[in-house]
């Protein structure tokens, strides 16, 4: 199943259905699972921390990038034959290794040494969960799927396993049916376990496809979000378990790809109660119902009945005014927007204006628009953090740099609780994307602590002013 995360143009209007008016959005309380930790600093509100003793809000996170790896690589690259290989570990005693750790590659030539130049232990070990917090099972009108066995905590890893199959999304071919034949040759290589559970998997093409397995394959294929070594364009893998993941237009988990382990692991964006299903979307989910429901058909052979496509029509369209406001803080540009009128915000001495965006039935894309820009660079962050919540639609590259924006201006004018919530909330995203905090625990531990505590001290404005919102 695709599972990369592409964003496309929103559309002009929200949606065909005309329903009443949407209330205001509201910041999201601190969820059960966020209590804020015991905070012994007692220094004074006004008194800015000294920079040697100060924790340092995280800003290492990874921008932006208007870089697209492709699917094919460009014209002149000059490409080896494609050859199978299996990786497992520990290398020495591959013939020993059981057949779940074993992973079938097709690479091209030079791939193999190029991998091992840039990751010389390559495949290092992993540890999975201990015993196993999911399980496989039918699933209500969509077949096998991924289910908690326990109660599972943001955060928590789900699964780690190493793929049954890693390929390019490309097969350099002269037909299809070369291509076709080229697939059926090297999965006739692989162990029988590996094999079986791969022909297990479904395939949502059917007679479209040009086999059966080149329906699986697109059907079940991760998309690898990095450059592997060697290789100018983007590879795919095949899961056990992961490709098992059923979709959802507000998914629970994520997943994460290591090389050097040869993992894909998978963990929870928000809590899953035992006997849930474990979700991701397997498209982009800032899109509205109608398009939603149309990509997933045209690709996937199924109309969605997750529990936002299933909500009556006045909070399914609330929800898809929401996930166009976040679709607009993906768009080009938008970030270093956000970001100047933040710098604007603290300019201007840090007034506390926050005001909320309301968004109303039968408002364009322009009027949307139209009222972000009004609002000051903390609102806009606000906005942008209360819509993804909302419709629990995380998006990789602007949650992080919308909270670090809110803990610095939380910090600015002062505001210990919120400080707190929001680098708490940080701190579990990214545990939920890479497995560590990335240093937001410890800025939610001490929020007096932070370097941009009282950052404008005697400068700042602290009478609040109004903004228009129409």
């Amino acid at each position: 199943m695709r599972r990369g995360f592409l964003l496309p143009k929103s559309p002009n209007t929200l949606s065909k259905s005309t329903p009443p008016a949407v209330p205001q959005l509201q910041v999201p309380k601190p969820c059960e699972d966020t209590a804020s930790p015991t905070v012994s600093d007692t220094s004074p509100r006004s008194t800015p921390v000294s920079p040697a003793h100060a924790v340092k809000i995280p800003t290492d996170f990874a921008p932006i990038s208007d870089v697209v790896i492709p699917n094919i690589p460009p014209d002149n690259t000059v490409l080896g034959t494609l050859g199978y290989c299996e990786m497992s570990q520990p290398q020495e005693l591959a013939f020993t290794v059981p057949s779940h750790l074993r992973t079938a590659m097709l690479l091209f030539e030079g791939m193999p040494r190029e991998i091992r130049r840039v990751y010389p232990t390559i495949p290092n070990p992993f540890t999975a969960p201990s015993p196993p917090v999911h399980k496989i099972q039918s699933t209500e009108g969509a077949g096998l799927g991924v289910v908690a066995s326990t109660n599972i905590a943001r955060g928590q890893t789900i699964i780690q396993e190493r793929p049954l199959f890693l390929l390019p999304v490309w097969i350099p071919a002269s037909t299809v049916q070369q291509a076709v034949v080229a697939l059926d040759s090297v999965v006739n290589l692989m162990r029988p376990e590996n094999k079986d559970a791969l022909y297990a998997l479904s395939n949502a093409k059917g007679s479209e496809a040009p086999s059966h397995l080149k329906g699986i394959i697109d059907t079940n294929a991760l998309a690898i979000p990095t450059l592997l070594p060697g290789y100018p364009a983007r590879y795919s893998a095949v899961g056990r378990d992961t490709s098992r993941i059923n979709h959802s237009c507000s998914p629970n988990a994520t997943y994460s790809w290591d090389l050097e382990t040869l993992t894909i692991t998978v963990r929870a964006l928000f809590p899953i109660r035992a006997g849930e299903q474990v979700t991701i979307s397997y498209i982009n989910a800032t899109e509205v119902y109608d398009r939603r429901q149309e990509e997933l058909r045209s690709k996937y052979n199924f109309t969605c009945k997750c529990t936002a496509c299933r909500q009556e029509p006045t909070a399914r369209y609330q929800a898809d005014m929401q996930r166009v406001v976040v679709g607009m803080f993906c768009s080009e540009g938008q970030l270093a927007r956000d970001a100047a009128a933040f710098d604007k915000w603290l300019a201007d001495g840090a007034p506390a204006i926050y005001s909320e965006l309301e968004l109303h039935a039968h408002m364009s894309l322009q009027d949307v628009r139209r009222k972000l820009e009004r609002l000051d660079g903390v609102s806009r962050a606000r906005a942008a953090f209360a819509c993804m919540m909302a419709v629990q639609v995380i998006v990789d590259d602007i949650w992080e740099p919308v909270l670090a924006r809110l803990v610095k201006a939380y910090s600015v004018v002062e505001d210990e609780a919120h400080v707190r919530e929001y680098a708490l909330m940080a701190a579990f995203l990214k545990k939920a994307h890479t497995g560590a905090d990335g240093g937001w625990a410890e800025v939610a531990r001490n929020p007096r602590k932070t370097d941009w505590w009282g950052r404008l001290g005697a400068k700042r404005v602290v009478e609040k002013i109004a903004t228009p919102e129409s």
